[in-house]
C-alpha cells in the first residue's frame, strides 16, 4: 500500500515453443471509492432496474389484456345465452380515500363493508366506472384495484371521466376503486359477464 493506494504488481513467466521464455509483468493501482460514492451509484442502478422492472409489467398488463381481448373475440358468449351484468352505484366516500358502493343483490357480486366489489362467480368480465365530480374543487384522479394491486388509472379536470377494463376475476377476487385526488360526487359502477 502506498499513499492511500493499493498497489497489486503480476508477473508471469512463459515459456513458449520449448526454447522461447515470455515475461510480462503487470501492475494494477486500486484507488479508494468513498462510500457516497459507491452509494450514489447503487441508486443510479437500482432506478434503472425499476424503471425497467415497471416497463416490463406495463408491457406485461397490455400484452395480457391484448390475449384477453383476442380470447374474448375467439370464445363469445353464445346467442341463447345473454351477458350476465349487475349495476351498482356510488354510495359514500369511505375512508383510505375509497369510493363507496351501494349493496347490489346476490347474484355474481357482493359489496363488502370496506368498500370492495367481491366476484362471487369466476369469469371474464367487462367492468366500466363513470365518476362524476365537481371541478371547481380538483382534478379527479382514481385508481381500479384488483385484489389491492394495480390494474389502471384514469384522471379528469372537469365533468366526469370513466374507466373500463376486461378482467379475469376469480371467486373472491375484490375490486376497489381508490381516487388520488378530487372528491368524486356520484358515479356508477357496472359489470358485464363474458361467456357462459
Amino acid at each position: 500500500m502506498t499513499n492511500g493506494s493499493l498497489q497489486v504488481d503480476i508477473s508471469l513467466d512463459t515459456r513458449l515453443l520449448g526454447a522461447i521464455l515470455a515475461s510480462a509483468k503487470y501492475r494494477f493501482e486500486l484507488q479508494p471509492v468513498p462510500l457516497e460514492e459507491i452509494n450514489a451509484r447503487l441508486r443510479k442502478k437500482l432506478a434503472k432496474q425499476s424503471e425497467e422492472l415497471a416497463r416490463l409489467r406495463k408491457q406485461e398488463h397490455e400484452q395480457a389484456l391484448e390475449r384477453e381481448l383476442k380470447k374474448a373475440r375467439l370464445d363469445p358468449a353464445p346467442s341463447n345465452s345473454p351477458p350476465v351484468c349487475f349495476r351498482t352505484t356510488f354510495a359514500s366516500i369511505c375512508s383510505m380515500r375509497r369510493v363507496g358502493w351501494a349493496k347490489v343483490p346476490v347474484g355474481l357480486f357482493a359489496v363488502t363493508d370496506d368498500a370492495q366489489i367481491r366476484c362471487l362467480h369466476a369469469g371474464q368480465y367487462i367492468v366500466a366506472m363513470v365518476l362524476q365530480f365537481d371541478p371547481l374543487k380538483r382534478r379527479l384522479a382514481f385508481h381500479l384495484l384488483k385484489n389491492l394491486e394495480f390494474i389502471r388509472r384514469a384522471e379528469c379536470a372537469q365533468g366526469d371521466t370513466s374507466l373500463t377494463s376486461i378482467l379475469v376475476l376469480e371467486e373472491g377476487d375484490e375490486l376497489t376503486l381508490n381516487y388520488t385526488s378530487g372528491v368524486p360526487m356520484s358515479g356508477h359502477f357496472a359489470a358485464i359477464r363474458l361467456g357462459d
